[in-house]
C-alpha cells in the first residue's frame, strides 16, 4: 500500500486549492462591500429650548448598536452612570454624510424637569452634529441640537529623575 498516492495527493491537492480560492473571494468581497460602522460614541451637550439644556447626552457604541443616557454635567462619576436608553442606527451616512439614529427608553428624573418617563430619541448625524427629538410618552417633540464634544487631552505623568 503507497501512503503517498497519485490519487491521493490530486484529491488533497484540490482541497487545499478550492480552499484557498474560497477564502481569496470571501476576503476581496469582505473589503469591498463590508465597512465597519464609524465611531459616533461620546458626550453630546445638549443644546434645546427647555429644562434639559445644558444636560449631556452620553452615547456609547458597539458596532451599530447603541446606548446612551441624558446626565446633568454636575452629576459625580458621569461614565460610571448606567445608560437608560438603547437602539441602533444606520452605520453607513447617506450620499449626504448624514446617518439616521433611534434609541428608546427612560428618561431619568431631572430637578425642575420632565417627571420620569418612557422616550424616544430620534435625530441624525452629520460629521459630528447631532440634531434630533426627544420625544415624551405623551407626545411632546423636544427639539435639540449638539455637537460631539471633544475629548479632553490625556496628560503624561512627568517623571523627573
Amino acid at each position: 500500500m503507497k501512503l503517498l498516492s497519485l490519487k491521493s495527493l490530486s484529491f488533497y491537492g484540490g482541497a487545499i486549492v478550492s480552499v484557498v480560492i474560497l477564502f481569496s473571494i470571501t476576503t476581496t468581497y469582505g473589503e469591498m462591500y463590508l465597512k465597519a460602522a464609524t465611531g459616533i460614541a461620546g458626550r453630546y451637550p445638549l443644546s434645546t429650548d427647555n429644562c434639559l439644556d445644558h444636560s449631556l447626552l452620553r452615547l456609547d457604541q458597539s458596532g451599530r448598536y447603541l446606548t446612551a443616557a441624558i446626565v446633568l454635567p454636575t452629576m459625580p462619576n458621569l461614565a460610571a452612570i448606567p445608560p437608560t436608553f438603547s437602539g441602533t442606527w444606520s452605520g453607513q451616512p447617506t450620499k449626504q454624510g448624514i446617518t439616521v439614529l433611534s434609541l428608546t427608553g427612560q428618561l431619568p428624573k431631572i430637578p425642575n424637569c420632565y417627571p420620569t418617563q418612557h422616550a424616544w430619541i430620534q435625530g441624525t448625524l452629520e460629521k459630528q452634529a447631532f440634531s434630533g427629538d426627544l420625544i415624551l410618552a405623551d407626545g411632546t417633540r423636544l427639539p435639540f441640537r449638539s455637537q460631539l464634544e471633544s475629548k479632553p487631552a490625556e496628560t503624561t505623568p512627568n517623571r523627573s529623575h
